[in-house]
């Protein structure tokens, strides 16, 4: 909207400075205690300070100015439809919705309120009955751009996107809309999946407006899902040549090249993002996961700290310091922060893993197979934890447990040859010789390399005479 144009009490128009300097002295004006004290503006200036500062996002002082208006004309559908779409911008939905209704009950054929009214509802998530609304709008006028583009946005909100593809198709013939329905075909294909019909319409959007960084981050978000990770970066770099401070720009950018390994490029965008957006957890913990990935262990733990200082709720930060707390061997914080992060988030199959592991190195292997036991209740094909849980016991002299988690690994990986193996050996320690040589002989023609650490294994549990029949049955040929 134009910046001039607005009647003030002798009806001249009003410049941008002309239109600050009274909302500044009637802003005053306003907050006196004393009624006699006040000087009120007429009500054409009134109804200008309220569309101005609609026009520059102040809703607050619009919400002051439109409760004037309505004091001096309580009936006008025109004030109450305005302080309907204040309240929406103050996200006063519902307060918001009173006003539409009282706007509609002195002109109930009004298109301009029902179409904010449904987008009101659309706002509240309660776009099923935003959609009635906005029906009813089309039916008194059917060819209304702005409501044909509020059914398909809202059409998006119940995941109708064909649909709301069909509608934006149409309104993109008239070149007003032309952008923001290309926008919005992108964004119902991006949702579909259809990512490279998403990428075309982002590309058509930006040939109608080439400098809306938006549009550039969009299309380097739908290059990313797509994992062409180096146009991501193209399109990231074009939104941020235009809009510097953009920080999820930068930020994404560093999640790109993170995905391509190239983590000094990554922590460099993250580095830039952060001092945009120093408080912001997601890139504090990426970041931080990005240093503990080059070993910077110490100066990780450092920003996984910071980002439990904004967020305690995060247990990724938990776990990522956990980790490098690991990696430095400090066993007890790695511990500490573990069990912090699984309170958070307690069926993270990765954490019970970590934490398994953590309590083994710090030779707390009991602790370790409540854990273990854990993660393979969580995911009971897990045959890698389930290795783990056997082999703990067997280290613990449980052997006779151990023995039925390898034979479970064996029916779930039966061409692994550890399995095979390490049965033989539970079973040659619980004295069950014939059973264990028939499993070595398993393991053996698996891998002939097992001979080897069979001969420094099980020289501890069999005799000479069992070592030597053992041997004899499972040597290669060749030897």
């Amino acid at each position: 909207m134009s910046l001039t144009g607005y009647d003030n009490d002798a009806g001249k128009n009003e410049s941008f400075d002309d239109m600050e300097e009274k909302l500044r002295r009637f802003r005053k004006e306003l907050k006196k205690k004393d009624p006699e004290d006040i000087e009120l503006p007429g009500l054409d200036m009134v109804e200008g300070l309220v569309q101005y500062c609609i026009d520059k996002e102040k809703f607050d002082d619009a919400f002051n100015f439109c409760k004037l208006w309505l004091e001096y004309i309580p009936f006008s559908a025109e004030a109450l439809q305005k302080m309907g779409l204040i309240l929406t911008n103050l996200e006063e939905y519902s307060v918001a919705l009173d006003y539409y209704d009282q706007a509609l009950n002195y002109n109930p054929t009004d298109v301009e309120t029902l179409i904010n009214k449904a987008t009101t509802l659309d706002q509240a998530t309660r776009s099923t009955e935003a959609l009635v609304v906005i029906n009813q709008a089309l039916s008194y006028d059917p060819s209304n751009f702005d409501a044909l583009l509020q059914k398909g946005i809202i059409l998006e909100a119940l995941d109708n996107f064909d649909e709301a593809i069909q509608i934006f198709e149409y309104i993109s013939g008239d070149s007003s809309y032309r952008k923001t329905a290309y926008q919005e075909i992108a964004y119902s294909f991006n949702n579909n999946r259809k990512f490279s019909k998403a990428a075309e319409y982002y590309k058509k959007a930006i040939d109608e407006e080439p400098f809306d960084s938006n549009l550039w981050h969009n299309l380097g978000a739908v290059y990313n899902e797509m994992k062409q990770y180096y146009k991501a970066i193209e399109c990231y770099d074009m939104a941020i040549a235009i809009r510097d401070e953009f920080f999820l720009a930068h930020y994404n950018k560093a999640n790109a090249y993170s995905l391509l390994g190239r983590m000094g490029d990554s922590q460099i965008a993250y580095e830039r993002a952060l001092e945009i957006k120093p408080d912001d957890v997601d890139a504090l913990t990426n970041y931080a996961g990005v240093l503990g990935d080059t070993g910077n262990y110490n100066n990780a733990i450092r920003f996984f700290s910071l980002a439990i200082d904004y967020d305690p709720a995060r247990f990724q930060a938990y776990f990522g310091r956990a980790i490098c707390h690991d990696a430095l061997e400090d066993f007890p914080k790695a511990i500490k922060d573990y069990k912090a992060a699984l309170h958070l988030s307690p069926m993270q199959i990765d954490i019970w893993y970590a934490l398994a592991d953590a309590l083994y190195n710090y030779d707390k292997p009991e602790d370790a197979l409540f854990c273990y036991k854990k993660v393979i209740e969580l995911k009971p094909n897990n045959v890698e934890a389930l290795y783990d849980y056997a082999s703990t016991l067997y280290e613990i002299n449980r052997t006779e447990d151990s023995i039925s988690i390898f034979r479970q690994i064996i029916e779930l990986s039966p061409n692994w040859a550890e399995g095979y193996y390490c049965l033989a050996r539970s079973l040659a320690k619980e004295g069950m010789f014939d059973e264990s040589l028939r499993f070595m002989v398993e393991a053996i023609k698996l891998e002939p390399e097992k001979i080897n650490e069979f001969r420094v294994d099980f020289s501890e549990i069999l005799d000479r005479r069992e070592m030597t029949i053992m041997e004899n049955a499972i040597k290669p040929v060749d030897e």
